[in-house]
C-alpha cells in the first residue's frame, strides 16, 4: 500500500504471528524430529521472525503496540513522540528499518518484506474513543441488534495497583490478547496448512508471473519447507 497506518500494523502483526507458528510447526520441529530419531541429513536454515514479533508486541523493553500505548496514557502524547520512543528504544534493531531523518514514520522488516508505517493517527486510533452523545444515541435504537453493537463489551485492563486509577484497554492492547487467544487455540489442534499464491500482481487471468510466485514461495516459507520434507524423505515409510 501506498500509505501504512495502525490498522495495517495490526493486520501484518497477525500474520507474523502466524508464519512464526508455521515456522515452528514445519521447519523447526520437524527438523527436531529428524535429529531425536538420528536421521543422517543436512540442516536448513531459515528466516527465525521471534525476534520481529518481540519487535512488536513485547512487554520487556516495550515491543511497538506498547510504546503506543504509553502515548496513549500521558496526557502529552502524540504521534511526533511516539515515534521519537520507538527510535529511541530500538535504534540498531535488526528488524527495525528507520528512514532518513526528518521522516514521521518507521519500517519494520516483516517476513514477506520491509513495511514503512505512516504514524499519523497512530494514537487516536489506538485509544478508539467513540463521543459519548453517539453512543446513547445507538443504545436508545430501537433494533436490538444495534444496541447489542454498543454495548460497552470492550475487556478492561487488570485491577490497578495501590494508588493507580484503572484505564479501559486500548486497541493494539486488544488486538494482543486476542491474537495470544487465537494462537493458543492453534497451537492445540492439528494444523494443516494451505499457502494461497497469487498467479500475478495485476490480478489477470491465465497469467503466470515467475518471479513474483517465487518472492512469494521463499517470504512464506513454502522453500525451505520443500527443503527439510526432501531432506528426510528417504527415511520415510
Amino acid at each position: 500500500f501506498e500509505t501504512n497506518s495502525f490498522e495495517q500494523l495490526c493486520i501484518n502483526y497477525a500474520n507474523e504471528a502466524l508464519q512464526g507458528q508455521f515456522n515452528a510447526d514445519v521447519l523447526a520441529s520437524e527438523q527436531d524430529e529428524y535429529e531425536l530419531e538420528g536421521i543422517g541429513w543436512q540442516h536448513v536454515e531459515f528466516a527465525d521472525n521471534v525476534m520481529c514479533l518481540q519487535l512488536i508486541s513485547q512487554k520487556e523493553l516495550p515491543g511497538v503496540l506498547h510504546l503506543l500505548d504509553e502515548q496513549c496514557t500521558i496526557q502529552s502524547g502524540s504521534d511526533a513522540n511516539f515515534v521519537a520512543a520507538v527510535r529511541a528504544r530500538h535504534s540498531g534493531h535488526p528488524f527495525l528499518v528507520l528512514p532518513k531523518r526528518g521522516s514521521s514514520g518507521f519500517g519494520i522488516a516483516h517476513y514477506a518484506g520491509v513495511v514503512t508505517y505512516s504514524v499519523a493517527g497512530f494514537v487516536e486510533k489506538n485509544k478508539d474513543v467513540l463521543q459519548q452523545a453517539l453512543t446513547q444515541l445507538m443504545q436508545h435504537r430501537c433494533s436490538p441488534f444495534v444496541r447489542h453493537l454498543f454495548t460497552d463489551t470492550a475487556p478492561s485492563a487488570p485491577p490497578p495497583k495501590r494508588g493507580k486509577s484503572s484505564h479501559k484497554l486500548s486497541v493494539g492492547s486488544q488486538f494482543i490478547m486476542q491474537l495470544g487467544a487465537l494462537m493458543s487455540t492453534v497451537r492445540a489442534t492439528g494444523v494443516h496448512y494451505v499457502r494461497c499464491i497469487k498467479p500475478n500482481g495485476a490480478g489477470e487471468p491465465n497469467t503466470f508471473e515467475t518471479q513474483y510466485i517465487g518472492e512469494q514461495l521463499a517470504s512464506a516459507g513454502v522453500l525451505e519447507a520443500v527443503r527439510v520434507s526432501r531432506s528426510a524423505w528417504p527415511n520415510r515409510i
